[in-house]
């Protein structure tokens, strides 16, 4: 499944259920999933997350960074819990995002995001309004 393809389905999901709000809050999404969010002063991270053995789920993100990129973070770290955090109770789990990694599990998490944040189909909409204005 591509990050598109995955955004695309939690966005269906929010539209399904009434949530689907513009502009997507990702801090939203994130409280909605039980998931708890922590700013913080991190040297190198701009966000983390993580799963404790009481299947426990807490995102940290960077907040020294503005709030445009916490935004982004937030819904990277979603990508995350839904894709490759383990949530197994009795395990523990964490995902790092160090700041300019070019890990395939971060360029993942960064697609995922940003078609989240902007959704192809909404965008497509609003351009053919001023298509031939």
């Amino acid at each position: 499944m591509t990050p598109e393809d995955l955004a695309q389905s939690e966005l269906a999901k929010l539209r399904k259920i009434g949530k689907l709000t513009f502009p997507i809050d990702s801090f939203k999404i994130l409280h909605n999933a039980g998931i708890y969010v922590v700013l913080k002063s991190f040297e190198n991270l701009d966000g983390i997350i993580i799963n404790d053995e009481d299947n426990c789920t807490i995102v940290g993100i960077n907040s020294n960074n503005g709030w445009q990129r916490q935004r982004f973070t937030a819904a990277h770290e979603y990508c995350h819990f839904i894709k490759d955090l383990n949530k197994e109770i009795g395990a523990t789990d964490y995902i790092e995002c160090l700041k300019k990694s070019n890990k395939k599990i971060e360029k993942y998490a960064n697609g995922f995001a940003g078609y989240l944040l902007m959704p192809t189909d909404e965008l497509k909409t609003v351009c053919e309004q001023y298509k031939n204005i």
